[in-house]
């Protein structure tokens, strides 16, 4: 069933939530090609509510919110300091709703706000568990790249979508 969820732009009273959301939906992560040591470098435990609010402060965010409790379940990020192109920095969605259309909603938020801004793409670094998502919605994969995080080598795909 699909949760009843709103998207909102980013606000600092969201910081320590997606913390928290970032860390549980990387730990959540069951699949063959990641690790436990690459799952563990990419977060080993929460990261600051400062860190986060100064990471999404200075992009274009949006979470996705339930309706009822205010409970932050999702969370997207753009960098958009660049001529006519948007870089998806983050995309995450709590284990518990993952798979319910809040990543799919999220994704179209930022192609709508793209496309508003006139930019002519949309790229980002996409992990194995969100490069199905990202093809759904016309990302195209450009190629298999790999991120060295805490001494881990993480793969991943970079993936462009022309607007």
């Amino acid at each position: 069933m699909t949760p009843d969820f709103y998207i909102i732009a980013y606000h600092k009273d969201y910081a320590l939530a997606v913390s928290e959301l970032f860390h549980q939906a990387v730990q959540g992560i069951e699949h063959p090609s990641y690790s436990l040591a690459q799952i563990n470098a990419w977060s080993s435990a929460p990261r600051s509510a400062r860190h986060w609010h100064q990471r999404l402060s200075r992009s274009q965010s949006w979470l996705a919110v339930l309706k009822e409790q205010g409970t932050c379940i999702g969370f997207i990020n753009v960098e958009s300091g660049f001529r006519e192109l948007g870089y998806i920095d983050s995309l995450y969605i709590d284990p518990a709703y993952q798979g319910l259309g809040v990543g799919s909603q999220l994704i179209a938020k930022v192609i709508t706000w793209g496309q508003d801004a006139r930019l002519s793409q949309l790229t980002l670094d996409a992990s194995y568990l969100s490069r199905p998502l990202f093809s759904k919605h016309g990302f195209v994969q450009q190629q298999k790249i790999y991120q060295i995080k805490s001494g881990q080598i993480i793969p991943s795909f970079q993936m462009s979508l022309e607007l």
